[in-house]
């Protein structure tokens, strides 16, 4: 294919694990059982380590080229997206057709190349680990980051109150676009106070800190017992 697929589908669905591999030109077949081939158009650049030689590149998007038997879910000429191992900067990637999905419509390869990671890691955290539900509080720490951003939306996606904090007012801008319900400059606020004041003394049912440091101490002051 032309790129390839996520670990957080378009409909919520998680994909499946199981290697991929990237590799330079065109390759001759359509991949093995299972399996889908295709040239990124989009790629993300996430470090990983692998036994030389490999392509880097942690998630891509395109078109598929080609797929394997048994693939049923996505057929040549489907535009997707995936996560893998490594290999998104490859000119040519085959990955399993468990870890590539369709893209929405209306979604374009470069959005798509950035999705799996940051919103595979929000799914997997708030969905499956936290099981946040409607109605609960979610402090989101770094809400400017790629991460906060996705954990900002998915958690009104889910119903709950978010409550954002960043060190930068940009950052706080992008959270409230996203429509966070409260705001607290870490690097300026107290967050323990501001959280207990604006839950009016009730605390965050979850917390996702992927700044930690001080903020993990202060989280854990202002979590609902």
């Amino acid at each position: 294919m032309q790129g390839m697929g996520a670990s957080f589908g378009p409909r919520g669905r998680g994909g499946g694990g199981g290697a991929a591999r990237g590799r330079r030109g065109p390759g001759s077949g359509t991949g093995g059982r299972g399996e889908l081939r295709g040239q990124p158009h989009g790629r993300g650049p996430l470090p990983v380590q692998a036994p030389f030689p490999f392509s880097p590149g942690f998630e891509a998007s395109g078109v598929v080229a080609g797929i394997g038997e048994g693939v049923r879910d996505v057929t040549v000429g489907d535009g997707v997206m995936v996560a893998l191992p490594h290999g998104g900067f490859a000119e040519e990637v085959v990955a399993p057709a468990t870890s590539v999905f369709r893209l929405p419509e209306g979604m374009d390869f470069r959005t798509a190349a950035a999705f799996p990671v940051a919103y595979g890691t929000v799914h997997l955290a708030l969905v499956h680990r936290a099981r946040l539900r409607r109605g609960q509080v979610l402090l989101m720490h770094g809400a400017g980051g790629n991460v906060g951003r996705a954990a900002v939306e998915v958690g009104k996606y889910l119903g709950a109150t978010v409550l954002a904090t960043s060190g930068s007012e940009r950052g706080l801008e992008a959270a409230r676009e996203r429509g966070a319900d409260g705001l607290i400059r870490y690097d300026r606020e107290d967050v323990r106070d501001r959280v207990l004041e604006i839950t009016d003394g009730g605390g965050a049912d979850v917390v996702l800190d992927p700044v930690g440091g001080d903020l993990f101490d202060a989280s854990l002051r202002c979590v609902a017992w």
